[in-house]
């Protein structure tokens, strides 16, 4: 093979390995530009379910405030009903007490009352067909004017079935069935005008009515609740309405005192099935809220729609019992921040059973006049307790149903919602603490590399950070005779003298939106330009340069040391980037860099040199300053340089006025939020 021949192979390889390489560097950049558009797809789809998140929450907060509304527009209708009504029964039971006095109240009225809230049958809906079968039946078969399922409360008779006559209550006082419910028996007046229990009565007088008989309807415990009755215009004897009729009677109250407990075994179940399912949607909806206020309203909204309470807050058990939130419905306005309230409610649960239901208000002993005076009847109190065990929050819910009493059901409610409240304010608690942690981390990485920086390590994730910018002005500062002087002092003393200096520098840097780069033992790199990208980077680092002078010069610290600095400033591109593993740093490199430090080590004590680079970069600024031409000097590893040396400001206006003043080692530290602000701004000068 000859020359020529071996030569063409060899080009004809060269060109195949080029080729090859080539193509290796475009798949290289091709893996790439996949792999940053992954990551950028995947960002994306994280900020799009985090707005479909917030979206949600959104949602589900006007979803909340609309129920909200709905019940409490409902509770006010309900409670202007029940105040009409109570005036009615007022008026009624003020006129029937100018002609009739009904009987006293049973021994055990209280425990009858009781007795009667537990079934749930008052002011419920009426017309139910098993109970309305019944009347009709009655009416029929005895052939009376008025047959009733009646339930008698504190001040009335309810009619949860009545034939014969349109009324939806009575009051007690009038009522024939006040005395039946006194009995053990069925009670029976043949003639209403004879007896003179009731020959007074607004039946007699106003109705006309003549004849009652009244068996009693009994609770599981043998207490009267109310009575199946029957009256009629004529009177009876004992050969109309005999044993027999009486037994008929006394059997069809057993049948319906039956009727009324898989009444209240019905509500039971249906409560308990709509407290479980409100339970389980608002574990489900308290993960979409993160906000523990807004945790809190939804969880008092689940408990008024679900429980028929009045009012329902939640107190921080602090110093000064702060409501967190509270939520009415209606018009109750007891004010439960009193201590004695509060008092009374943790007295009476700890941590194995947080949650106190009162039914009855009245009776008493602590703050009845007070409970009376609002006509609250029925109460809860749930403690929240913290990790350690001390009671850190109060639900406190109300209502003034007379008629009405807690169920298992609700309790057990009540206690799931607390506990799911504890774990809710218990894990906002663990993200406060670990954002807390996060801003802790942020601010020393913050302390560590710069801002811009840090938000492209954290907030777009990029792992190899490297930028080449064109023109950067750079400083050097050093303390001339500082290796002297150190040797006269303590380790401690010379450390502390040294971060005095520097920190006051670092404040400067902030001050005129220059960056520090780093210090090298007794020297003080920083840079303009860089980061901020402005144009005039320049006059800035000069600037900094000038007021570094004058806080060395200032009677703060040359009362302590008599110290001059020696300043190099140059101008051009740099390389910038960050390097190492387990400890972080943000450095700056190239040929720009090794000048300006030539301009600082080859300078004049207590002046600013700058290269010719940082002269032409000033332009027409260069008028702000008084500026002598130093000529062509010989620096070391460059050659000869034209050099020039910054005297002053020509306005002589420093912005170091008041830092000489301040004790930078004994002031507080400032947030780095506040002394960082933005550093893409520009500076004034």
């Amino acid at each position: 093979m000859g020359a020529r021949e071996s030569k063409q192979l060899a080009l004809k390889y060269t060109g195949e390995r080029r080729v090859s390489v080539f193509e290796g560097v475009a798949e290289a950049i091709r893996r790439k530009e996949c792999r940053m558009e992954d990551e950028r797809k995947l960002k994306q789809e994280r900020i799009q379910e985090e707005e479909r998140r917030r979206e949600r929450s959104k949602d589900k907060m006007n979803e909340i405030k609309q129920r909200k509304e709905k019940i409490t527009e409902q509770k006010n209708s309900q409670a202007q009903k029940l105040l009409q009504l109570n005036a009615e029964r007022l008026e009624k039971k003020i006129e029937a007490k100018k002609h009739f006095n009904g009987p006293d109240d049973p021994e055990n009225e209280s425990d009858r009352m009781m007795a009667l809230r537990s079934i749930r049958a008052l002011d419920t809906e009426t017309g139910d067909p098993n109970f309305d079968r019944v009347s009709l039946l009655l009416k029929d078969v005895f052939n009376v004017f008025i047959a009733a399922v009646s339930l008698i409360d504190e001040h009335r008779q309810w009619f949860k079935s009545i034939a014969g006559f349109d009324a939806p209550e009575l009051c007690r006082n009038d009522s024939f069935c006040s005395f039946t419910i006194k009995r053990n028996d069925p009670l029976i007046i043949y003639d209403l005008r004879e007896d003179d229990r009731t020959k007074n009565s607004p039946g007699v007088l106003h109705f006309g009515l003549k004849f009652y008989a009244g068996a009693q309807l009994t609770s599981p415990d043998g207490l009267n609740i109310g009575t199946l009755c029957i009256m009629d215009v004529n009177p009876r004897t004992e050969e109309t309405f005999g044993k027999d009729q009486l037994a008929i009677l006394t059997t069809m109250a057993k049948t319906v005192s039956r009727e009324l407990e898989l009444h209240k075994l019905l509500i039971e179940s249906r409560n308990k099935n709509l407290l479980q399912s409100s339970l389980t949607q608002f574990g489900y909806d308290s993960l979409l809220i993160s906000d523990t206020r807004d945790c809190m309203e939804m969880a008092l909204v689940n408990i008024i729609e679900n429980m028929n309470v009045n009012r329902v807050t939640a107190h921080l058990l602090s110093s000064n019992l702060t409501i967190l939130h509270e939520t009415h419905a209606g018009n109750t306005t007891l004010d439960d921040s009193d201590p004695d309230i509060i008092k009374m409610a943790i007295d009476h649960v700890n941590v194995d059973d947080p949650v106190w239901m009162v039914d009855d208000l009245y009776n008493m002993k602590e703050n009845s006049d007070l409970f009376e005076e609002h006509k609250i009847r029925n109460a809860f109190y749930s403690v929240i307790y913290n990790s350690e065990g001390q009671p850190s929050m109060l639900l406190s819910g109300y209502r003034t149903c007379e008629h009405a009493t807690w169920g298992r059901d609700e309790t057990t409610f009540v206690t799931d919602i607390t506990k799911s409240l504890g774990k809710i304010l218990e894990r906002n608690q663990w993200q406060e603490e670990i954002l807390t942690e996060k801003k802790k981390s942020d601010d020393i990485l913050l302390n560590i590399l710069p801002r811009p920086i840090v938000n492209r390590m954290t907030k777009l994730n990029q792992t190899n950070i490297a930028d080449r910018v064109d023109s950067v002005s750079v400083l050097f500062a050093d303390i001339c005779g500082f290796t002297v002087l150190s040797q006269t002092m303590s380790a401690d003393n010379l450390v502390s003298f040294l971060n005095l200096i520097f920190c006051s520098f670092d404040k400067l840097a902030m001050l005129h939106g220059c960056e520090k780069i780093k210090t090298i033992g007794d020297c003080y790199l920083a840079e303009a330009g860089l980061l901020s990208h402005e144009d005039d980077h320049s006059s800035t680092i000069i600037d900094f340069a000038l007021d570094i002078l004058e806080e060395i010069q200032s009677e703060y610290i040359q009362s302590r040391h008599s110290l001059c600095m020696r300043i190099g400033i140059n101008t051009g591109p740099v390389v910038a980037g960050v390097i190492g593993f387990s400890k972080y740093t943000y450095d700056i490199w190239g040929d720009s860099v090794n000048t300006a430090q030539r301009m600082e080590s080859h300078g004049v004590a207590g002046k600013i040199q700058i290269s010719e680079s940082t002269y032409n970069h000033l332009g027409n600024k260069a008028n702000n300053y008084i500026i002598s031409d130093r000529g062509i000097i010989n620096v070391k590893g460059k050659g000869k340089m034209r050099t020039y040396l910054i005297n002053s400001k020509k306005d002589g206006k420093v912005r170091n006025r008041s830092l000489s003043s301040v004790n930078l080692m004994e002031s507080s530290p400032t947030p780095l939020e506040e002394i960082i602000g933005d550093r893409n701004r520009t500076p004034r000068i």
